[in-house]
């Protein structure tokens, strides 16, 4: 339990809320792109600027407008991640909540919580053998 509290406790809010402003920033600079346009737009139908000045200005707007669009979809993909990861390990908290009395591995537990068991290659380590096993929760992965 504590090992999953310890990941969970690692996609703690600090990493969401540094995200979310990034978001929010981004977001806002989108907005800020779009009007500065709509300016260089009036700016060119009252004659203020010439047709290759707008052209240039308005090219070099729409590459960061595009630039900055990119970076929020991957900013929300990953802010996604993060509540997935975190609504997984509370999923598997609750699931293994269920089986707190066990006292005797049996097929239902394995297949509620375990995804997989690795066992990995018998190694000679001097005198003794070695042999890695690793088990993927549910929800969690290995811990």
């Amino acid at each position: 339990m504590q090992k999953i509290l310890a990941k969970l406790d690692s996609k703690d809010d600090s990493g969401t809320k540094r995200i979310e402003q990034e978001i929010r920033l981004l977001e806002t600079r989108i907005m800020e792109l779009g009007n500065k346009f709509d300016r260089l737009y009036n700016d060119r139908l009252e004659g203020i600027l010439s047709d290759r000045k707008f052209k240039e200005l308005s090219a070099r707007c729409e590459a960061e407008q595009d630039e900055a669009e990119t970076q929020l979809a991957e900013l929300k993909i990953k802010l996604a991640e993060q509540d997935e990861t975190v609504q997984d390990v509370q999923n598997f908290i609750n699931l293994a909540d269920t089986y707190r009395e066990v006292t005797e591995l049996d097929t239902d537990l394995l297949n509620h919580l375990v995804s997989k068991i690795v066992v990995g290659e018998r190694v000679k380590d001097g005198a003794d053998v070695v042999q890695k096993i690793t088990v993927h929760y549910k929800f969690i992965g290995a811990l």
